[in-house]
Formats: C-alpha cells, structure tokens, sequence
C-alpha cells in the first residue's frame, strides 16, 4: 500500500518510522521518508490475509530514539476480489425459437459487464442498466461468457467467467404425408394415416392428426410414423394432414392430402363431381354492405357441402352446409369448394373479393382506420364505379385543428382490407394554386416542377390529388 506521510515536525535528519494493522505489533523502525510503498497491509505487522477493513497505525522517533504516539489512516475498506457477474432474468430457454436476446446482468457490487457470444471476443465494458441485446442468432447451440466489473475496479477473471448454453431452432420440423395416397379411397371408417417427419436442430417433439380442418389426436409421439384416426370418418371424401411441433416450439403442416371414404363396396365417388358441369360453371356475386362481404352463389348444382377458405390448401376448414348466401372472411381473394352428397368434390374456384370492398356507406372524406391500426386516412372515393378510390394518411393530429370538419369522433373502424383496397396518395395542392406537392412521412413538402405530360408519364393520376387549405399546407416543411 502507499501511504502519504505528512512532516511531524520531528526532523528528518535522522528520524524513524514503523507500521502495524492492529498497533501492536509493529514492522522494524526504518528511516523517515515520505510517501511509504512496501507496507502489505495483508501480510505485514499485525495485519489479516483478507479482504475487508482496514486500519494503518504509524509510530515515529526522533533521533534520540523517543517515540510519539500512533497516528491512524481511519478504516476502510479492502476489496481485491471481484464478485460474479450474474444473469437476472431472461436468459433464454433451451431451446428457443427465438433468435434475439434481452437478458438483465446482476451480481453483488457489479457495476458494469463484459461479454462474448460463442468463440469471439469479449466487447466493450457496458454499464450493468443496459441489458443484453442479440440479434440475429443463427440456429444451432451458443454460449454466452460474461465478466462483471465491482465497485472497487475489479474485474471477475475470464476463466471463471458466467455462462450460458442453449439451442437457438427457428426453423420448423420437416413433415410430409406418405399413405394412404393424395385422392385415395378406403373402405375403413379409421383408416391408418401415415407420414414422415424430422427435425435437424431441436429434434420433434410430437405430431398432431387433422381430419377436415379439426384436432383428431394429439400428442403423437415423436417416434411415430402412422396412426389410425381417433374419430370414424363419415361417408364421402375428407382433408386430412399431420402438424409436426418441435422442442423449440416451430410448427410445420405438411400439405393435405384428399381421402374418400367408401361406405360399401358398390360405393363409387362422383369423379369429377358434377357440381357444376363445365358448360354451367358457377357464378359469384359479391355486395359490402356495412364492411360485411356476402356472397351470393348461383349454379352449383348437387352442392351439398361447402367450404371456404383464405388460402388454397383449405389448412383448419371444415366442410360447412351449403346455402346460396355466404359471409365471406376479411381478405382479398377466398378459394371455395363444394361436395355432393355422394361424397364428390369440385375444383376449388379462386374469387377476387378486393374490388368489391370500398363500401358505398363511406362517403368522399370520411375518416378510416383499420382495426387495431392506429393510421388514420382520408378517402377519396371514385366519381364512377370504374375509378380508383384514394386514401390520404393524416401525419399528425394536429392538422386536425385545420379543418372544422375534422373530428377525432368521426373516425371509422373498417377491416383492414377494405382499408389496403384503397390506393395511398401523396399528393396535395391548395384550393387557390395550381402547384402540386408530394408530401413524406417526415412531413417535408416536395414540389412536383415537372410539365403536366410528366406528370402523366410518372405514373400519376389527376384524380389522387387532395385539396388542402392554406394552413395545412403552409404546417409541412419544405424540401427539394
């Protein structure tokens, strides 16, 4: 330890000094001098091997060899180890399907942290608040080594570092169907169904058994390869396919495969159903009236069954009574499907429903936001049924404070694809000037200096231009 010794007023001609932890036993007198280094206040005069606190008692004499009294430094403390840096909360399980961190450091007396992913290096110091952020892990097993830096300065040694060891899966498990074959037919009302599955990273934890859209048996071993299906299977045809989970939690469905259950041996499945024949196709007309998208089916003859779906495997849907008049799912395109009562099956007819969801009760300015979406828009709906309806987002509120008009309870909540069916404008001019602007989402006002035949050839349209007043338009900032 050094110690800084002041002038005692003893001389220092020939004057002495001694040191002692306890001031009792004390080192050998030696010659004054300041400031003293070589004082081991673990192992010299009276003192403790160990961390902890601390007193330094200084005698000194003069050179007839009489002695003061003791002088003391007061206690403090000695700190040479450090503490363990420790991992708080949110190191991640094993295995995870996630492939980021956020991890909280703790220990005793830890004030800062060093860390490393895998082989690297260890990074920078970082103050013990910031926690642990990763990103972008790939699959497979990582370590993370951590340090942790005390109050006193000292730093955990990196071979007793903390660590940490999972497997990082975000892929799913691999899973296709083998038998019976896609199409097939079958007299037994349980039939075996079969399959293969895998999974590189965190192995397969079990399979599951969909038949029509419902669970038919879950927690199917992980060694399994076929089951018979928990539930008999009515007359006519049937989806059925196997959902494969991993240990991280990844899903994968393998594609659907159709079954046709025969109820007696005379029994032969409509193939191709005649629902409808080809010279008398189906047709579909669709109306929006409230946000609510109805269809209104015509031409399907011998339909008993049917089922819609959002996408075209049909995944999670069951076979529904037919009716002409069907409420349609909040989505762009639907696939449909009908089945005979003797068990046939159509082709699956794919219809656009974007067109038909600009509502006729959502006049020219009104105020929109899809559900659960925070965006709110001004709409511009076409002056014939041929044209495209336009949608204006309002970058802040306070441009409400513009326009009388404006009001926060006049905003409707509509579905979202009716929302996404109207085309976005940038565009805005004020009522008394001819410039038109091109508005950003940092709400810096570009002005559009090109030729009226410039404006057409970029793509844009006359009609996707908002009129605004002077104020909003003077509230942008202006740009190049």
């Amino acid at each position: 330890m050094n110690l800084s010794i002041a002038d005692t007023g003893i001389g220092t001609a020939s004057a002495q000094m001694r040191f002692s932890c306890d001031n009792s036993s004390w080192s050998t007198w030696e010659n004054y001098a300041t400031p003293k280094t070589d004082f081991n206040i673990k192992t010299g005069a009276g003192c403790v091997d160990a961390d902890g606190s601390k007193t330094i008692y200084a005698q000194f004499r003069d050179s007839l060899e009489n002695a003061g009294s003791s002088y003391n430094t007061g206690s403090f403390v000695l700190d040479t180890a450090s503490s363990f840096a420790t991992f708080d909360s949110g190191a991640p399980a094993d295995p995870t399907n996630q492939n980021t961190t956020d991890i909280t450091i703790a220990g005793t007396d830890i004030t800062h942290y060093k860390y490393k992913i895998d082989s690297g290096s260890y990074g920078s110091e970082t103050a013990i608040a910031v926690h642990l952020a990763l990103s972008d892990l790939t699959d497979g097993e990582h370590t993370i080594s951590l340090i942790g830096k005390d109050t006193a300065g000292n730093w955990q040694a990196e071979g007793s570092a903390t660590t940490h060891t999972w497997t990082v899966d975000i892929t799913g498990p691999i899973i296709s169907l083998t038998s019976p074959a896609n199409n097939s037919s079958t007299g037994d009302n349980t039939p075996t169904l079969a399959w293969s599955g895998s999974d590189a990273t965190s192995g397969v934890a079990k399979y599951q058994l969909y038949i029509d859209g419902s669970l038919d048996t879950d927690n199917i071993s992980n060694s399994a390869t076929s089951i018979a299906s928990s539930n008999s299977l009515s007359c006519g045809a049937h989806i059925w396919y196997v959902k494969a989970i991993d240990n991280a939690g990844n899903s994968t469905d393998s594609s659907t495969f159709n079954l046709t259950m025969a109820c007696s041996s005379g029994f032969i499945p409509s193939t191709p159903p005649i629902i409808p024949t080809s010279e008398n196709q189906p047709t579909f007309e669709i109306t929006t009236t409230n946000n609510q998208t109805t269809i209104n089916l015509s031409n399907v003859e011998n339909a008993h069954q049917i089922a819609i779906s959002t996408t075209p495997d049909f995944k999670d849907v069951s076979w529904e009574p037919y009716q002409e008049n069907v409420v349609l799912p909040d989505a762009k395109k639907v696939y449909l499907k009908f089945r005979s009562e003797t068990g046939g099956v159509s082709e699956v007819y794919e219809v656009e429903t974007r067109q038909c969801l600009v509502s006729t009760n959502l006049l020219n300015g009104s105020l929109i936001r899809a559900i659960n979406n925070y965006k709110v828009y001004i709409i511009n709906n076409p002056s014939t049924g041929s044209g495209q309806a336009y949608k204006r987002h309002i970058l802040d509120g306070e441009i409400f404070d513009f326009y009388g008009h404006l009001n926060w309870d006049n905003v409707q909540e509509v579905n979202s694809s009716l929302v996404d069916n109207y085309q976005e404008s940038y565009l805005v001019r004020a009522s008394n000037d001819y410039k038109v602007y091109e508005i950003d989402s940092n709400k810096i006002k570009h002005w559009l200096n090109i030729s009226a035949e410039e404006f057409i050839s970029s793509g844009k349209k006359w009609d996707e231009i908002y009129v605004v007043n002077e104020e909003e338009l003077g509230w942008y900032k202006m740009g190049n």
